[in-house]
Parts: structure tokens; sequence; C-alpha cells
């Protein structure tokens, strides 16, 4: 919904709203392990677990130089159930991350630029256990905001396409971190908050996949 907006905006603003982002699915079938000791076999299943990620990228050219824009981050999983031991695990992250980027240097189709912005996340996990015939679920709240600056790789493959690689071991960020663990059976909880500073990878997950994140953008 927000691509289509934005290519019925971008008629009117020829040339000046980008698009980018990345879609993901992933799923594992349930593993089973079978031992033998002393002739007696032990079979262990582990059950199958699934995930899905969407990353939209919209963003408006300013300048040559300089362009703004924003990232929307919602991941689902990795979420697994076992109907024989009556456990289940599920994962939920939102996440927006406003950010500018400026243009250092070019060469040609390549280009180095700088991208500073702020990202916040809330995440929750939820584990589901049977406690004699008594279903307990765990609950694990957080929230992220990270302020960070991180340098950018571009390469231009035409007027429209340009791919990007987001060197996320270079960034120089600032990190805080609140999370709480809740027990549904007693209401019983655990709180803790942390922050770092340092140069080193962004600890916002649901943008950052890994070291080396490589996409693209569409420019209209």
């Amino acid at each position: 919904m927000i691509l289509s907006a934005m290519a019925l905006v971008s008629l009117n603003l020829s040339a000046q709203i980008y698009v980018g982002g990345g879609l993901g699915v992933d799923f594992n079938g349930k593993t089973t392990n079978t031992t033998s000791v002393a002739g007696t076999a032990v079979t262990t299943t582990t059950p199958g677990n699934f995930s899905v990620s969407l990353k939209p990228n919209v963003g408006y050219i300013l300048s040559d130089k300089l362009s703004a824009g924003a990232r929307l981050g919602i991941e689902l999983g990795p979420n697994w159930k076992n109907d024989d031991l009556k456990t289940a695990h599920s994962e939920f992250a939102v996440g927006i991350n406003p950010y500018a980027r400026y243009n250092v240097f070019s060469f040609g189709k390549f280009g180095i630029a700088a991208e500073g912005g702020l990202s916040f996340v809330l995440d929750k996990e939820t584990d589901v256990n049977d406690l004699m015939g008594k279903t307990v679920k765990d609950f694990n709240t957080g929230t992220t905001l990270s302020v960070y600056v991180k340098p950018v790789l571009t390469y231009a493959l035409d007027d429209h396409f340009t791919l990007e690689a987001d060197l996320n071991f270079c960034n120089l960020a600032f990190n805080m971190t609140n999370s709480k663990q809740t027990n549904s059976e007693d209401s019983d909880y655990t709180k803790q908050s942390n922050s770092t500073f340092a140069l080193g990878a962004d600890s916002s997950n649901v943008f950052n996949l890994g070291v080396l994140n490589v996409g693209f953008t569409y420019k209209f």
C-alpha cells in the first residue's frame, strides 16, 4: 500500500521519490533425531518454525547530495509449536527508522554516502508451557532506541535502480534497551535496562540482518 501510494505521488514529483526494502519468508521443517544406546533407541523431535519479515523503504531526494527517508520494519517469528509437549514460542517486532543521507563521494556509477538516523523498535516474545495441566505463558517485551551514523556504498545500475551495501559493522551508534519478563501465573516480572555507545553493529536487528546488508532502491 505504501509503495503504491508513493508511486502515484511520484507522477507529479518526477525523479524525486525513491522506494526500496525487502520481503522475506523462512520455513524450517521439523527435525527428528534417533540415538541408540545399549540397544535402546531414543527418538527426539524438534518442531519446525517459520519467519516472515517486511521492510519497506521510502525516501525523497532533496538535492544531488542530500536525501531523506524512512524505513518500516515488521518481523514475525521464528514461531513454533509442539503439540506433544504442549509448548509454543512466538516472536513479533515492529520498528521505524527515519534517516538522512549525504552523498560524500562519487566516481562514475560508484558512490559513498554517510547516513545518520534514529531507529525505534518494539518487540515481544511469548513462551507457552504446560505446568501440571495448566497453561502458563511467559512474556518478554522490549524497546530499543538507537542513534547512529554509518557509511553506505552505492552502485547505480541505471537511472532508476541503485544497489546499496550497508556496512553495519562500521556504525557509530548509541543504543538504549529496556526489557521486561512477565509470568502469567503469578504476574512476577523482571525489568532490565542498559545503554551502549560504541563503534560496531547496530543492535536494531529488525532493520539489520548482518554485518553486510545488500539491497536496492528504485527512483521514479
